[in-house]
């Protein structure tokens, strides 16, 4: 056989025909991705840095998260027991948690929108932090929010007719909360282009 013959490359690779075909096959398999690697994208975060565009961070909003539920807490309880001495704090606290709830909501909404551009955003993600954030934090923004749901809930319901029926308002807080910090240190996957 001739040397021209023996260097001749095979047609559907690199390797020269005499080469052991398990090395040339590993070789142009290490060289492209597998179907599940070139599937998975990976998570990004947040493009925009906290500290620039004044948005709070994580530890931030589970303080106000945590304090908030705190005081409305503590209000609907009291307002449960006396509900025409005070009346007015409960529907004062009530209204003030729900403006901040509505706020923080729209905030994580057009931040949502803005990041969308660059990343695949999900709702499950955005408001409800479903694997994009660490899982401590997306547990305690729940508790708090189920905490919220049931003492309002509560309070509503052992005093119907009275200004304590606010207090179901309350839990949009926890839920603006949440899409704010999802919206704000989410991670997601890079929009394929």
């Amino acid at each position: 056989m001739s040397a021209a013959r023996r260097n001749r490359r095979r047609p559907g690779g690199d390797a020269p025909q005499g080469t052991d075909h398990s090395q040339a096959e590993a070789s142009s398999q290490a060289a492209t991705p597998s179907r599940a690697e070139a599937g998975s994208r990976p998570r990004r975060a947040p493009q925009h840095r906290r500290a620039a565009d004044g948005l709070p961070t994580v530890a931030q909003i589970l303080q106000w998260t945590t304090l908030g539920t705190a005081v409305f807490t503590v209000v609907a309880l009291a307002a449960t027991i006396a509900p025409d001495q005070l009346g007015t704090v409960v529907v004062a606290v009530s209204m003030v948690l729900f403006a901040a709830g509505c706020a923080a909501f729209l905030t994580g909404f057009f931040r949502a929108v803005s990041r969308s551009r660059a990343d695949e955003m999900d709702l499950p993600g955005l408001f409800f932090l479903s694997g994009s954030v660490e899982p401590a934090v997306r547990r305690r923004l729940l508790i708090l929010l189920t905490m919220q749901v049931l003492v309002g809930i509560a309070a509503a319901s052992s005093r119907p007719f009275t200004v304590v029926a606010f207090c179901t308002l309350t839990p949009i807080f926890a839920l603006g909360m949440m899409a704010l910090c999802g919206a704000t240190h989410g991670h997601f996957p890079a929009r394929r282009s």
